[in-house]
């Protein structure tokens, strides 16, 4: 059986925080994020929606919301058939080759596995070949604010059978801080502790952290550390972070920001460095399906290990980066993309029926029913919905904020770091700039 894509609608949501998320270029009070909805009919049956999310921030991201909404639009969907899931994806691909908005590729992969999935009545991990399954929880801790705070988190985390992963910088002294308590308490309570620097190291620093965290009572503890070098380093120094941590102490490095294409997956994977599967900065499923087989087949003598990450989608992308773990065969430690988006999300910011489910030893288990697993709930979708994107990303990429996204700003102006980060005018594709 097929179905025709008869519809596509396109929604920017405005999503209020509990807590302010500080970036370095100010504090969002709101979290952006896009939808993409299909209505499929099918060649006999009633029609259906299917959705697929884009949920990835700038600056971590070369490209903003308004700028997936842009790609989306371009997007030939209306008229295509599901049957032609695979060629809708290649033509979407050449695109993102042009644009590297590769959000809108996760979206779009996302939107039609669900409906290829319902039209059979199945999973979309079933599409590929596997079965929902389980896995590990990674959870991001912030900035802390003192050594019991950070000891509390450990101890915390790990009762619950989740893996602490602490998020440091430039400072040296929390960092020192961090894996002293960490290391510690999870010598205590025979667990582990990961750390994210999100690239905010040169080569001589992480040297630095190496040299001295060697010394650290049971410092083995610290089972791996996502992207110390920044992306400027490009793959190599992603390689050599890894090789002198491992020389250390035996300490594993993952690839994040560093390891977005064919050639990083090769280079990374040789060189034995376990890669971050984050589908939203890679494309969807099947982009990093084709990743993880290039990376597997530059190996020779050692094993392919692979997370996948979290971009704090909401749980309609969540339900998406649990099948992807299920899918991934190189995934096999714990993951951001198993955290429940609930653990942020609740009530009406919580945008499907139903709630994720945990089994008892703390492991999260992948949604089974058919195509994503799990419905949206549009009543709070709609409710979240910004009425006119443009408008409101010509008053940001002028200010910084808009009617419905605020985003304080410190130091550098959003204006500036787009044209800087993009290489394009912040109004290049923005016609209602007189709007804001």
């Amino acid at each position: 059986m097929n179905a025709t894509i008869i519809s596509r609608d396109i929604l920017l949501l405005a999503i209020p925080l509990s807590q302010p998320f500080r970036l370095g270029f100010g504090t969002l009070r709101d979290l952006p994020r896009v939808l993409l909805r299909l209505t499929v009919e099918p060649d006999a049956g009633a029609p259906f929606t299917v959705v697929g999310e884009a949920s990835i921030d700038f600056p971590f991201s070369h490209y903003d919301a308004w700028d997936i909404i842009f790609a989306l639009h371009s997007a030939l969907l209306v008229g295509r058939r599901i049957g032609d899931r695979e060629t809708l994806l290649d033509e979407a691909w050449v695109e993102r080759e042009r644009d590297g908005v590769y959000a809108t590729q996760a979206a779009i992969n996302m939107a039609l596995d669900a409906a290829a999935a319902r039209m059979t009545g199945t999973n979309v991990c079933n599409l590929y070949g596997h079965r929902p399954g389980s896995g590990c929880v990674l959870e991001s801790v912030g900035i802390l604010a003192n050594e019991p705070a950070i000891r509390a988190a450990v101890g915390r985390i790990l009762a619950v059978g989740r893996t602490p992963k602490f998020k440091c910088g430039t400072d040296m002294e929390y960092t020192s801080t961090v894996l002293h308590a960490a290391a510690e308490v999870a010598h205590e309570t025979q667990g582990t502790f990961s750390t994210d620097f999100n690239g905010s190291l040169g080569p001589e620093e992480w040297e630095g952290v190496i040299a001295w965290a060697r010394d650290i009572p049971w410092i083995e503890t610290w089972a791996f550390s996502e992207q110390p070098i920044g992306e400027r380093f490009g793959a190599e120094g992603i390689v050599y972070a890894h090789r002198i941590a491992r020389n250390a102490f035996g300490l594993h490095v993952v690839a994040d920001e560093s390891f977005l294409n064919e050639s990083d997956a090769r280079v990374l994977a040789r060189s034995g460095v376990w890669l971050n599967m984050k589908i939203q900065k890679l494309g969807g499923i099947r982009r990093s399906l084709e990743l993880e087989r290039l990376a597997v087949e530059a190996t020779v003598d050692q094993p392919v290990r692979s997370l996948v990450g979290g971009t704090f989608p909401t749980a309609i992308g969540r339900c998406y980066d649990q099948h992807a773990a299920s899918v991934l065969r190189t995934v096999s430690l714990p993951c951001d993309g198993w955290q429940p988006a609930s653990d942020w999300f609740t009530g009406a910011r919580h945008l499907i029926h139903g709630a994720f489910q945990t089994a008892e030893d703390g492991r999260s288990v992948a949604f089974a029913g058919e195509g994503l697993g799990a419905e949206p709930d549009w009543e709070k979708i709609v409710a979240l919905r910004v009425p006119d994107p443009e408008d409101e990303y010509g008053m940001i990429r002028t200010t910084g904020s808009g009617r419905h996204l605020t985003i304080e700003r410190g130091g550098e102006g959003y204006p500036e770091m787009y044209e800087r980060l993009t290489g394009r005018s912040p109004w290049w594709n923005i016609v209602q700039r007189s709007a804001s």
